[in-house]
């Protein structure tokens, strides 16, 4: 029994020391100055398809009985990226700020996870719902995985809501 004991802490301490890097501040798209301006401007809201819960509750009881673990989530597949989803704003002193919005029909939370994950030197990546409850970030450069020739995935914590705004 130690040797397990031992086995699990040594996982919890290497994946606690593994976990998201973020500097825990606010997005400047929170400033009020610049935030009037993004305001002011539409948004690239993505809507992803209302799920099926009669479906889905079926499939889940067919897991358990099969002794299979709860379903943690239902994954939609997308390709948004910065070339073809979202809206760049330049503000004045010439810094970019890239928005995207994704709504979730009926969803209690919302996390994401990259298939490929790369943020150059001094880019930051926000993540938040729309009522700006819940925030998660920024993660930098010091969250990518790999090198810029093998560029690996992430996945981001959860934001409880059913619209977030990367």
């Amino acid at each position: 029994m130690k040797k397990i004991l031992t086995l699990i802490t040594l996982n919890f301490v290497f994946f606690s020391a593994s976990t998201q890097i973020s500097t825990d501040e606010l997005p400047v798209s929170f400033n009020e100055t610049i935030g009037v301006a993004i305001q002011n401007r539409e948004t690239d809201l993505k809507i992803m398809p209302s799920l099926d819960m009669a479906r889905i509750q079926q499939e889940d009881e067919r897991d358990a009985q099969n002794g299979l673990p709860p379903r943690f989530g239902f994954p939609h597949a997308v390709s948004f990226n910065l070339l073809n989803s979202g809206v760049w704003t330049t503000l004045p002193n010439g810094d970019r700020i890239w928005q995207l919005s994704i709504h979730c029909p009926g969803a209690l939370s919302i996390n994401l996870l990259y298939d490929q994950f790369w943020l150059p030197e001094k880019a930051k990546l926000f993540l938040y719902t729309d009522d700006r409850k819940h925030i998660l970030g920024a993660f930098t450069s010091r969250n990518n995985k790999g090198s810029a020739n093998d560029i690996q995935g992430f996945a981001t914590g959860l934001l409880y809501g059913r619209t977030i705004i990367l």
